[in-house]
């Protein structure tokens, strides 16, 4: 009975330093996203799609589009830019302003890898387990604040290109369906997170900046060029629905037919949790094992 009682202090205090170290290594992973050159490389994305999407010409672009474009807002999948639909121009003002999502996922999964390469061999991880905290903490606090950046990058491009897309619709502000445009842009920041850290989590397995390169633009890309013919064939099985890739090109065409936009949001919020618990504790059985 006392021995219950005393380890149950132990058991307390290493409970309250995890929680310290991952708070501290979390802290130091904001400063990190916040420096210069990640902020300036975000926002310089942020200003080319925006400004890609406003000078887009009437009837484009137009990126692994399956389907009709111009007959109904929601009934094809793809990126679809200047395309405006009669009778639904606020939605095809949404729909243009996500047309340069597609951009994104490429950047999301380099961002990922080069971040977790430079991360495992910084001065700063080195201190940080020289002080006692776990490499998983360590990979976590380093992919945590830039998925949440590029997100935050993302949205703010998004809503500023739907917003000059509304006059070029013939759309006024009160008429524009922001509460839909709101979902929209938050579901797909979780996807574009989920990208971000799938890319980490399969950095920080393999440890190999090339291979982990190919494997998640492989994974991502592939799935963007096989997906369309599939749909058009009625051939997708169900497990596609796992990549987040694929369900932006659902999200971003405004089709959620198939599957609602809450569960989506849901699916990457999965994808989300497991990649972290998978980063967690392989980085901390790697660190274990040397």
């Amino acid at each position: 009975m006392r021995a219950s009682r005393q380890h149950a202090p132990i058991a307390s205090n290493a409970r309250g330093t995890a929680l310290r170290t991952m708070r501290n290594a979390l802290a130091s992973g904001l400063f990190l996203a916040r420096r210069t050159g990640r902020i300036a490389l975000l926002a310089g994305m942020a200003l080319m799609t925006c400004a890609a999407t406003v000078l887009a010409e009437q009837g484009g672009p137009l990126f692994m589009v399956a389907g009709v474009p111009n007959e109904v807002v929601g009934a094809t999948i793809g990126f679809i830019g200047n395309v405006t639909v009669s009778g639904q121009a606020a939605e095809s003002a949404l729909r243009g302003a996500l047309v340069y999502t597609i951009a994104w996922i490429p950047v999301a999964a380099i961002l990922a890898v080069a971040a977790i390469d430079k991360g495992v061999s910084a001065m700063t991880a080195r201190i940080s387990r020289a002080r006692g905290i776990p490499s998983g903490a360590t990979a976590l606090s380093r992919a945590l604040p830039e998925a949440g950046a590029l997100s935050l990058a993302y949205a703010l491009s998004c809503f500023a290109s739907f917003i000059f897309r509304l006059p070029a619709c013939n759309t006024s502000f009160v008429e524009a369906p922001w509460a839909l445009a709101c979902a929209v842009i938050a579901t797909n920041c979780l996807l574009l997170s989920a990208i971000y850290l799938i890319s980490s989590c399969i950095a920080s397995l393999t440890r190999a900046p090339l291979l982990s390169a190919f494997l998640t633009l492989t994974f991502h890309i592939g799935a963007l060029l096989a997906y369309p013919n599939a749909y058009i064939a009625g051939s997708a099985p169900a497990i596609v629905w796992a990549n987040p890739a694929v369900c932006l090109m659902h999200t971003c065409s405004l089709n959620t037919q198939s599957m609602l936009l809450g569960a989506i949001a849901i699916i990457g919020a999965l994808a989300i949790g497991i990649c972290c618990a998978l980063m967690y504790f392989a980085c901390n059985h790697q660190e274990a094992c040397q």
